[in-house]
This record gives structure tokens, C-alpha cells and sequence, in this order.
């Protein structure tokens, strides 16, 4: 197979085609609505005119050059079926080794009248398999469309799926029906391969992996579902495995793995991500200029510099029962946060293990300016293993801290396990900070650390094996500190630059 010039795609497949309709195909290689165990190419628009099923089909694309659009079009009201039954379809450049194609393009005006994109493999050994596209499905401004993928596979796409909703005066595009399941996007060589490529798209990007898994701008949408692994979809070897702008976004049992940043929500969305799988990644989470809320919870975050990373906006947050395995920077990192509506923020339940990871840290949050947010913000019934700084919140005003039954530090100097700066009127109680007992005498690791905060309530907490167990400096007048226990601390309580 060689590509010529104009998209052209020259293949032993024994049928070719440029411009076509589904009408004029199914009257050449089809019956009824179905074309089933046929190969060939197109050269040029398919155009899904009337219902269109493809059934064990191979079909090679030429490329899109010298402006000549290589694309199947699914015009508003039309359903495109892909099956893989007894064999594999398969939708890729000539023969896997071509220049790029378009990909799918679904159409959809208005919410009774869009186009339809249903996939059905039979198994994860005999999927759909569509490649080598630059956006392999897309909606380009469509308000309305209807996906739906079981046992699919994407492989060395640019984009994978890609969906634009429709203009801010019409409101927010839907997906009228979007489910996902057991279905994988990838970018590797061969999709059997195990292992990742950083290189394995085909020009014009032949020196770049996926660029986005998942690209969404102005829509709500769904992908994945389920409790379990049995159902997941597979995102693996992107720069984005999710980029979600201006979004209501809702994503469920997903394994991202091997991207710079699992799942970007950028400017004015929502999130809600629940039982997913984040590993190997830059950013696990992250949430810029996004107004409205986050809520993300039973996730787990592995080998992530940042876990949850959400800064520049205004926000109500649920951060609850996830689990943070080695994250070597942080776990969970706020900044720059305004949060003027009295919105809760919500940080509890979240297990962060850092035993393989060095200055690895726990949550950190902060504000803009002290006086100028009204929060009810809480952090309460963590745990931390192996932490260099657990919790540290700055201009966070009237922060809860509390009920943290094991705060474990790694030691090294400057540690602590919570430490609030400019936060006034904070109420830290019930807390348990544990240092490490071998080096405690000789680092510097603190327990508990007022730092220029005032009216601080201070309760019933726990600190063990650190170098200092309280410490108040640069002023922090207006204290109460009742009922606190020190053990094994080189100085149990520690006032500096304190002149009232």
C-alpha cells in the first residue's frame, strides 16, 4: 500500500471508491441496511445518508492532503452501526501505514433530529478497531448527538473523540445517549502491544502520541459507568486523557494511565469523578478557572506528582474516600482559590500512602486573601503514611481540621503534620501526628504550627516522636489551647515573634 497524492490510497482491496453515499454503497456491496465481510477504501466522503450497518468490514482510508477531505459524515437523523461479530472491522489509513484520515464526523442540529455512532465488538479480542485518524469520532458544534461504544478500540488517533457543543447563547451541547464501556483508547504501535509508544501516530504527527483521549468543549457528558474493573474503559498514552472545557462532565471506572494529565477541566465546568483509576501521570485531577464544583471521590491516584490539583477558581469542592499512592509532590494541592458564596469545601475520608516516594506531601490549600471568602472548609478523618508535610492550609478563614486519627510523618527538616498560616479563627481538634522514631531527635519535623494566625482553637490533640510538638510564631495572638498531649518531643511547646 502506498499513499499517493490528493488522499489517494491504493490497496489489493478490489473495491474503491472517492465521494459516495451509504445509499449508493449499499447498492453496490450491500443488503438491505447491512454490509457485512466486505473490504475496501474511500478516497474521498462517505457520506451516511441512511441508516449504514458495517458488519466484519476492513476499510482503508487515503489521506486528507492537498484539500481533499478523506471522512465518513453522519448527517442529523442517521444511525451508523460498527459490528465485529464473527471477524474484527477495522477502520484505519491504507493498510495502517498512510498518512492520516478525518475520522467520523456526527452531525445534530437540534435534540430530536442528531446523528447517531453506535460500536458493538463482540469481545476485548475482537473489537472495533478504528485508526490512524486525526479526530476519529467528532462533533464539530453539534448540540445534540449519541454515542455509544461497547468493546471498541482506538488506536494511534490524534484525537480520539472529540465533541464541540453548540454556541453559548443555545446552552450546554448533550449527549443525548453516551455509554461507554469496555472499551480502550489507545496509541501504541500494534493495540495488542502491552507497551506504551510515544511515537506511534503517522503523519503529520509522527513524533507525538495522542494529543487528546477525550476532547470535549462545551458540553455534558458521561463516559464509563459501573462499580467495577469488569466494565472499564482503558485510556493509556496521551497528553490529555480528558480535556474538558467548559464542561459538565461526569466521568465513572475509567483506568487513565501513562498521560501527562489524566483529566483537565478548564474554565467554568463541573466535575464529578467517581471510581476511577489514575496512575503514571503528571496531574491526576486538575480544575483551572472552573466555576461551579468538583466532586471526586472512591478514585484511586498512583505514581502521580499531583493527585488532585484544582487552583484559579472559584469552587465548591468534595474531596472524599480516594486513595493516594505515592504522589511525589502532593496529594491533593489547592491554590489561589475565592470562594465568596459560602460554598463547602470538603476534604475528608482520603487515605495518601507516600512510603515509596521522597518529600513527598499531603493537602495544601490556600486563598487568595485573607477576610474576602466565606468557607466552610473542613479537612477531617484522613490518614497519612509516610507524609513530609501533611496538611498545610494558607488564608483559609475559619478552617476545621479535625479527627485525623493517624497523621504519620517520613521526618526531614521542616516536616509537620499540620501547619495553618494566616488562617484565622481555625479550629484544630481530635488530631494524632506521629513522627518518625528513629530520626525525630535530630531533624526538625514539627507537630502542630501556628504561623500568623489568630483566635486558633487548639484541642485534644496528639503529638509524638517530633523535634517540636506546638509551635506558635509571628504572631498569633488570641489563642485557646486545651487538653493537648506531647510525648517524645525535644521541645513540647515553642512560642517565637509572639509580642502578644
Amino acid at each position: 500500500c502506498s499513499n499517493q497524492i490528493y488522499g489517494q490510497c491504493s490497496s489489493f482491496f478490489p473495491n474503491q471508491y472517492g465521494n459516495i453515499t451509504a445509499t449508493q454503497l449499499l447498492t453496490n456491496l450491500g443488503v438491505g441496511n447491512t454490509i457485512a465481510n466486505k473490504n475496501f477504501n474511500i478516497n474521498g466522503i462517505l457520506t451516511v445518508d441512511v441508516d449504514l450497518i458495517l458488519t466484519d468490514c476492513n476499510i482503508d482510508f487515503g489521506a486528507t492532503s492537498a484539500g481533499t477531505p478523506v471522512k465518513i459524515v453522519v448527517q442529523a437523523g442517521k444511525n451508523l452501526t460498527l459490528n465485529s461479530i464473527n471477524s474484527k472491522t477495522h477502520l484505519q489509513s491504507c493498510s495502517g501505514t498512510g498518512a492520516m484520515w478525518e475520522g467520523i464526523e456526527l452531525q445534530g442540529p437540534t435534540n430530536s433530529n442528531y446523528a447517531r455512532l453506535i460500536i458493538n465488538g463482540a469481545s476485548h479480542t475482537r473489537p472495533v478497531l478504528i485508526e490512524d485518524a486525526e479526530n476519529a469520532v467528532y462533533a464539530p458544534g453539534a448540540n445534540y448527538y449519541s454515542i455509544s461504544f461497547n468493546y471498541a478500540v482506538f488506536n494511534r488517533n490524534y484525537n480520539h473523540v472529540s465533541m464541540v457543543g453548540g454556541p453559548s447563547n443555545q446552552g450546554f451541547g448533550w449527549a443525548v445517549n453516551c455509554n461507554i464501556i469496555n472499551s480502550k483508547f489507545l496509541c501504541r504501535q500494534d493495540w495488542t502491544d502491552p507497551a506504551t509508544n510515544s511515537n506511534a501516530l503517522h503523519s503529520p504527527h509522527t513524533s507525538f502520541r495522542t494529543n487528546r483521549a477525550f476532547n470535549f468543549f462545551h458540553t455534558t457528558i458521561t463516559i464509563g459507568g459501573g462499580t467495577t474493573i469488569t466494565n472499564e474503559n482503558i485510556i493509556d498514552n496521551a497528553d490529555y486523557g480528558f480535556y474538558l472545557e467548559w464542561c459538565f462532565s461526569t466521568l465513572i471506572n475509567n483506568t487513565i494511565t501513562n498521560n501527562d494529565k489524566c483529566a483537565y477541566v478548564y474554565f467554568d465546568g463541573e466535575i464529578t469523578a467517581r471510581n476511577n483509576r489514575l496512575s503514571n501521570a503528571n496531574r491526576g485531577i486538575e480544575a483551572v478557572f472552573a466555576i461551579k464544583f468538583t466532586d471526586i471521590n472512591h478514585n484511586n491516584f498512583t505514581n502521580t506528582s499531583r493527585g488532585c490539583y484544582i487552583h484559579d477558581g472559584i469552587f465548591k469542592n468534595t474531596i472524599n474516600d480516594n486513595n493516594f499512592i505515592n504522589c511525589s509532590d502532593y496529594a491533593i494541592f489547592g491554590s489561589n482559590n475565592y470562594n465568596p458564596f459560602f460554598y463547602q469545601q470538603l476534604i475528608f475520608a482520603n487515605a495518601i500512602d507516600n512510603t515509596g516516594t521522597n518529600t513527598q506531601n499531603g493537602i495544601f490549600w490556600s486563598e487568595p486573601t485573607l477576610g474576602n471568602n466565606n468557607d466552610i472548609f473542613k479537612v477531617y478523618d484522613n490518614s497519612f503514611i509516610a507524609s513530609y508535610k501533611a496538611i498545610e492550609l494558607l488564608n483559609v478563614y475559619i478552617p476545621q481540621i479535625y479527627d485525623q486519627p493517624n497523621i504519620n510523618l517520613a521526618g526531614g527538616n521542616d516536616g509537620f503534620g499540620i501547619k495553618i498560616t494566616n488562617c484565622n479563627n481555625a479550629k484544630i481538634k481530635n488530631n494524632s501526628v506521629t513522627g518518625n522514631i528513629v530520626t525525630y531527635c535530630l531533624d526538625n519535623t514539627i507537630g502542630i504550627i501556628n504561623e500568623s494566625s489568630a483566635g486558633a482553637d487548639i484541642q485534644c490533640n496528639l503529638v509524638d516522636y517530633v523535634h517540636q510538638g506546638f509551635v506558635f510564631r509571628n504572631n498569633t495572638p488570641r489563642n485557646r489551647f486545651l487538653v493537648n498531649i506531647m510525648n517524645h518531643c525535644n521541645d513540647q511547646f515553642f512560642l517565637k515573634d509572639n509580642p502578644n
